[in-house]
């Protein structure tokens, strides 16, 4: 099978606003298991961004719950979501 180049393009509104929560919610000495959660966050993030481009609603309802799992699972339990929250109000903004 050939693989074909897929042209890169500029980083969406979601996928920014993933990158910078787990970046909020990294700690100190991440193991190799995290991540590979915060890079499966960022691709599902960059899913968001190319699904609302493409007005794909049925893509949208398919990434966006596995979306918040991750992040779920990256958020550590003594914080009360707060990068999570500031996600979705991002999410929420129509900039």
């Amino acid at each position: 099978m050939i693989a074909v180049p897929v042209p890169r393009r500029g980083r969406g509104r979601v996928e920014d606003a993933v990158g910078r929560t787990v970046r909020a919610l990294r700690p100190a000495g991440a193991d190799p298991a995290r991540a590979a959660l915060e890079a499966l966050a960022r691709e599902l993030g960059r899913g968001v961004d190319t699904a609302g481009a493409r007005s794909d609603v049925f893509a949208l309802a398919q990434i966006t719950p596995r979306l918040l799992d991750v992040l779920d699972r990256l958020t550590p339990r003594e914080t009360e979501g707060g990068a999570v929250a500031d996600l979705l109000a991002g999410l929420a903004d129509p900039d």
